[in-house]
């Protein structure tokens, strides 16, 4: 393994447990935000109590060697949804930040630079699962 692809673990994985980690901390900031992106109201909690846990452990499993493959790939998949997400919240001209950081986030509404950076990570989550697994 390179030393750029463990770069690139070590960034995805902070991006991710700190996404993950401030959304559990501020977890009704998080979720008053999920109405804005398209979410059902019948689906705002569950999203809210499931998405950031998630997002941890998968920052997790991209430090441990032998899980890292498929924690990227995960963290691909992840990410396209959301960037479909934000691309359905443009579109639509809604208002509102995502909350993609939890109370550490933006309230302004998301634009194409919250679409950039799902870019730029889905890029770097790409080139982990191009190296193959370890």
């Amino acid at each position: 393994m390179s030393a750029f692809t463990i770069i690139l673990r070590i960034i995805l994985s902070a991006t991710f447990i700190s996404a993950g980690a401030t959304k559990i901390v501020t977890r009704k900031h998080f979720a008053s935000a999920l109405p804005n992106m398209g979410v059902p109201a019948s689906l705002v909690s569950a999203v809210a109590f499931v998405i950031p846990p998630c997002e941890v452990v998968l920052g997790v499993l991209l430090l441990v060697n032998a899980t890292a493959f498929f924690a990227a790939l995960a963290a691909l998949f992840m990410l396209i949804a959301f960037s479909a997400l934000l691309v359905f919240t443009i579109t639509r001209g809604q208002g509102g930040g995502c909350n993609c950081f939890g109370s550490l986030s933006s309230d302004k509404p998301v634009g194409p630079q919250a679409l950039l950076r799902n870019g730029l990570l889905a890029a770097m989550a790409a080139m982990i699962v191009a190296a193959g697994p370890i």
